[in-house]
């Protein structure tokens, strides 16, 4: 029983941080309402991390500081495994892992 509750909140955790992720490419005012009712300081490019010291007080800021740091070291790596996984399937030609994990790792 205990496992099922581990599954279904690192599900949830999932979903959260890929619903961060459509929100900030295809609804950003709900992004900004959604980052307001958290903290009426924190704005879509603010950085959550230089608010620790609000992190006791406002449990749902610090899970957002850990969903955004998720997000954006693991998405990233995620497209470029899938890519690289379909692209010689489709393309059928071979996938450049060395160049595209430099691109991954500059941030571009």
């Amino acid at each position: 029983m205990a496992e099922d509750s581990s599954w279904t909140r690192l599900w949830n955790y999932t979903a959260e941080c890929a619903r961060l992720l459509y929100w900030a490419f295809f609804k950003p005012y709900t992004l900004r309402r959604w980052l307001r009712e958290i903290d009426p300081e924190l704005a879509d490019d603010s950085n959550p991390f230089k608010m620790r010291d609000k992190w006791p007080a406002n449990p749902r800021l610090r899970r957002y500081a850990g969903q955004l740091w998720l997000t954006v070291a693991v998405f990233p790596l995620l497209c470029t495994l899938i890519v690289g996984l379909l692209y010689p399937l489709l393309a059928h030609d071979t996938f450049n892992w060395w160049r595209s994990g430099q691109a991954v790792l500059a941030g571009g």
